[in-house]
């Protein structure tokens, strides 16, 4: 029970900050107002699947959140009294990664559950990366990348690597997932969401290895 209460209390403590720092407070605003617009592109909720490509924006703006929330308080210093009052590092990683992603999946929500899902793995990788980088400028050059870059790959690959590349892209299988474009050779979107999945928790795993052997 004091695990579960102090794990609770430094969740409490991430939400608390979420919206007080200047950087995150902007983001979740902007991330808001568009997944709003794009939801009232597509008035029909029952069958209207997601715009994917407005959805590519959002999506880096739930990674960006994630990563300012680690990226701002290591250029305040706030780093430093986070983990005065929360010492163990996998529990100040895990609280970041709980409270961003339901912040993310909150607004990836207005699009349907899979739009929540979505954007909610987003936010996990951001604050993998905000740990892994350190830097706002390096995050934000690093998710812009990997949302775009993986499609730019794929065209400039012949036929044979592009679809195993397409295969097993994270972008592919966040169309599926949003009920996007249906190429065959493309996971089922459950099985998106899986990878998906699974490139949010080795970024948690390898931001958490980093971490413990840093001072700050």
């Amino acid at each position: 029970m004091r695990v579960v209460r102090a794990f609770l209390h430094a969740v409490w403590a991430e939400g608390t900050k979420l919206p007080a720092l200047p950087a995150t407070r902007r983001v979740l605003v902007v991330a808001a107002l568009l997944a709003v617009v794009l939801r009232v592109r597509q008035p029909d909720a029952a069958g209207g699947a997601p715009d994917v490509g407005g959805y590519v924006l959002v999506q880096v703006l739930a990674a960006a959140l994630g990563a300012l929330s680690v990226t701002s308080e290591y250029a305040t210093g706030m780093i430093r009294l986070s983990l005065v009052a929360v010492p163990r590092r996998g529990r100040v990683l895990a609280a970041k990664a709980v409270v961003c992603s339901a912040a993310s999946f909150l607004i990836g929500a207005l699009s349907g559950p899979a739009g929540g899902l979505y954007l909610a793995l987003a936010g996990v990788t951001g604050v993998a990366t905000g740990f892994l980088v350190r830097s706002a400028t390096a995050a934000w050059a690093l998710l812009v990348g990997a949302a775009v870059g993986d499609s730019l790959l794929v065209r400039l690959l012949p036929d044979g690597p592009a679809r195993v590349a397409e295969r097993y892209s994270p972008t592919a299988a966040g169309d599926r997932l949003l009920g996007g474009r249906h190429v065959q050779h493309v996971p089922s979107p459950w099985a998106g969401a899986g990878l998906l999945a699974a490139v949010a928790l080795i970024a948690l795993a390898s931001a958490l290895v980093v971490s413990r052997h840093r001072e700050h």
